[in-house]
């Protein structure tokens, strides 16, 4: 078990297909304790890249190039283990709770789309 509970390999069965598409949004991971594995990076990115995507269309302003910020923290939602604030003109934090899973955090993030 890691520092986010989470099953790597696992994390690989949800990436998105987009992997041969070009990278849109930044994604920073701010290391507190343990590092993410490669397969929850890459599920992370390919997550965002996707619904930076399809947000674009509805909101086609927004800037070229988003950076998600991914940090660990305690002050979340309690039913979903993160909560995340938009910060302008082109950032957005994403606070996850390390004692949560967060193969199951994304999971349920990539079904909400």
């Amino acid at each position: 078990m890691n520092r986010f509970g989470g099953r790597a390999v696992s994390a690989a069965l949800i990436v998105a297909s987009s992997a041969c598409e070009p990278r849109v949004v930044d994604v920073q991971l701010v290391a507190d304790g343990r590092a993410l594995s490669r397969d929850e990076r890459r599920a992370i990115q390919d997550i965002a890249d996707s619904a930076l995507r399809d947000v674009r269309t509805l909101l086609p302003t927004l800037p070229k190039k988003l950076t998600l910020v991914v940090q660990p923290g305690k002050d979340v939602i309690p039913e979903t283990g993160e909560t995340a604030t938009a910060v302008p003109p082109a950032s957005v934090y994403w606070i996850v709770d390390p004692a949560r899973d967060l193969f199951a955090l994304l999971l349920r993030q990539r079904e909400q789309r």
